[in-house]
């Protein structure tokens, strides 16, 4: 039964990251505010489901480690999610930015040029990424870490 719930986890992170894929690609365009809309909340109801498959298979566990492990593993997903989050918040305030920049001919070249900084904030959605993947990094060393040191305990009562 485990195996089966762990594959049906696995399918349903599937179609969370492909739905996060496809915002990704659509946030390229700033006409795609009402598509980003669409598949934003499309990912809310995938997230849904992926939240009960991993219910399902986090309650069949018994040891500690695949406990915390799978722990680990929705955290990564629900920090995927959380991260598109903001990165479409970023993303609707740089067009919502570039929609009420006026430039005027008495404007100063600084005065313009402090707005159309602003209204490039998709960029800032990057920002974090260096942030996620080195918080990803350390989670899975530390997943590695009880594996080794549960591998050498083991070895040692040998």
């Amino acid at each position: 039964m485990t195996v089966e719930t762990k594959q049906a986890r696995g399918f349903a992170k599937g179609a969370v990251t492909k739905k996060i894929k496809e915002i990704t690609a659509l946030m390229s365009n700033e006409s795609n505010v009402d598509e980003v809309n669409k598949k934003a909340a499309e990912l809310q109801e995938t997230f849904k489901k992926f939240k009960v498959t991993h219910d399902a298979f986090h309650f069949q566990l018994k040891d500690k480690e695949s406990i915390e492990e799978s722990e680990i593993y929705f955290e990564l997903v629900s920090d995927q999610l959380e991260q598109l989050q903001e990165n479409i918040s970023l993303w609707l305030a740089g067009i919502d930015s570039a929609k009420q920049l006026t430039v005027n001919p008495e404007d100063s070249i600084s005065r313009v040029g402090s707005h159309v900084s602003l209204c490039h904030a998709p960029h800032a959605i990057h920002l974090r990424a260096p942030e996620q993947r080195l918080r990803r990094k350390r989670l899975f060393l530390k997943q590695k870490l009880r594996r080794l040191k549960g591998y050498i305990q083991s070895k040692k009562k040998k």
